[in-house]
């Protein structure tokens, strides 16, 4: 693959980053109203970090080319992939 390419496919997982850090601090709203502090800040915590992670990648590719229909797929498989992998951040900084 060409080096664009590879600056489209994390340039668009750094957005997908942002947007699934916000979503992952929306649990410590409901464990801020239960008292249940601990989760709470792992749910913050790993909503900083993976917005952070996401807001590096997408400002060190922010230069990259737009989106084509061949960056389409590999987009969606590695952030599926990586979705994954943040996804259960909360839980292993939780326990």
């Amino acid at each position: 693959m060409k080096s664009e390419t590879y600056q489209v496919i994390l340039k668009q997982t750094g957005s997908l980053f942002i947007l699934l850090g916000v979503i992952v601090a929306i649990p410590a709203l409901v464990s801020i109203m239960y008292a249940e502090w601990y989760s709470a800040a792992g749910f913050l915590l790993s909503g900083l970090i993976t917005s952070g992670i996401g807001l590096m990648l997408y400002r060190a590719y922010d230069h990259s080319e737009e989106v084509h229909y061949n960056h389409a797929i590999i987009v969606a498989a590695f952030g599926w992939l990586a979705i994954t992998f943040m996804g259960g951040l909360p839980f292993f900084i939780i326990s």
